[in-house]
């Protein structure tokens, strides 16, 4: 049922999206503003963290579905989910590798990628596979749906 579901909303951002003119390929934008968000991310750096999120946020994970409207709501749920990790021994992030992106409109790109976190000690804590819906406001993308999954689902977008 969820891999129904990110297919339907995948499929719903293609189609309800204009079509990119010449020029219009923000790929090394996109990669950039999403290896930055890994990187605040995974430094616990609150603010530079919500300034990768669109308001309102959707996060779609396991059975869970949650719309985060306000960056208030965004920050409790970091700090919360920030806690669980350091309390399951977090110390540092990886980079996404792979990294998937495409863009299907002036405005909206999709993104999928595995990362993965380790413990103090360099040791695995786990692997993850992770997909985002981006929307472009002014000149910056912004994360408007994040999607956790398995990392051997990661989609090839390339």
């Amino acid at each position: 049922m969820k891999g129904r579901s990110i297919v339907f909303l995948l499929s719903f951002v293609a189609i309800a999206s204009p079509p990119l003119a010449e020029g219009q390929d923000d790929r090394a934008l996109l990669t950039q503003a999403l290896n930055d968000y890994a990187s605040a991310f995974h430094t616990f750096d609150t603010q530079r963290t919500l300034n990768h999120y669109h308001e309102p946020l959707m996060l779609v994970a396991g059975p869970a579905v949650r719309l985060m409207a306000t960056r208030a709501d965004t920050e409790a749920w970091m700090k919360a989910f920030w806690a669980r990790l350091k309390e399951r021994g977090f110390a540092r992030g990886s980079e996404f590798s792979p990294l998937h992106v495409k863009q299907v409109s002036p405005t909206v790109a999709v993104a999928s990628a595995q990362f993965v976190r380790y413990k103090a000690d360099g040791q695995e804590l786990e692997r993850n596979g992770v997909t985002y819906v981006l929307h472009k406001t002014g000149d910056a993308w912004k994360i408007v749906v994040v999607m956790g999954h398995a990392p051997g689902n990661i989609l090839r977008l390339d």
